[in-house]
């Protein structure tokens, strides 16, 4: 796994455009997505699907993805901080910030989006947002 760096940088992780890792976000969520209707592909064979996107690439992301998913299955993720630590924003706009974090139990790059103050949620509604896929 890759280690993250104090300066957002994660060691060991490919330099990318923003378009090559919308398609990898946009080809891991395609691929939770297949897996949560039942589909059974392994990530290599899923990967093949998507012939603009390095194999080399796809495949590791696709089978954290797995892990990810497995592991959460079997544990409870107890830890003694939050489970996502921000690295660093992205981008603001009207409904609030995107920042570029971590997930600290898979040690996975994730986008992080705070609503901004003005925006009124409520539980419930935060929690159907960050369930609906994109």
């Amino acid at each position: 796994m890759s280690e993250i760096l104090g300066n957002g940088a994660a060691k060991n992780q490919p330099a990318f455009s923003a378009d090559m890792w919308r398609k990898i976000i946009d080809a891991t969520s395609d691929y939770e997505t297949h897996l949560q209707n039942g589909l059974d592909s392994t990530p290599e064979a899923f990967a093949s699907k998507y012939s603009d996107i390095p194999a080399e690439i796809l495949t590791p992301e696709l089978h954290r993805l797995l892990d990810e998913i497995y592991s959460l299955d079997s544990s409870s993720h107890e830890s003694a901080g939050p489970r996502f630590l921000e690295l660093d924003l992205l981008r603001t706009g009207g409904m609030g910030e995107i920042y570029r974090g971590v997930d600290q139990h898979c040690n996975r790059l994730v986008a992080i989006k705070k609503f901004a103050k003005s925006i009124k949620t409520t539980s419930t509604s935060d929690q159907d947002f960050a369930l609906k896929p994109n």
